[in-house]
């Protein structure tokens, strides 16, 4: 039975035959290559996220149309579903929406807090 520290030994050994510079090259290497991962991790969420607001903007303008067009909030709703199918914004955001829109609001942007 090997213990813990046995291992670190047997390797700290085995390390002794490298060369220093050729571990840094590949510690940047595999760095530079998880690095690069993350960012396009990082990319592709910004993406989704941003594409997402631009779907909501555009359900919100579409939204404030047919209220405008005297449409209800069930009509409105399977408008959406029928154009947008999936991402269609959820019944009660369509609902809330409505509301501002046949009060008066304008702006189809999210107010700051």
């Amino acid at each position: 039975m090997c213990l813990p520290w046995q291992h670190s030994t047997k390797a700290l050994v085995w390390f002794d035959d490298v060369d220093i510079s050729d571990f840094t090259a590949v510690l940047l290497i595999y760095g530079s290559l998880l690095l690069s991962g993350i960012c396009y991790c990082l990319r592709v969420f910004w993406c989704a996220a941003a594409r997402m607001s631009e779907l909501e903007l555009e359900q919100r303008t579409n939204i404030k149309f047919l209220v405008k067009l005297g449409k209800s909030g069930n009509e409105i709703r399977e408008m959406l579903v029928q154009v947008y199918g999936d991402n269609a914004m959820k019944k009660t955001a369509v609902y809330d929406w409505v509301k501002h829109f046949s009060e008066g609001r304008e702006c189809v942007t999210d107010e700051e807090r």
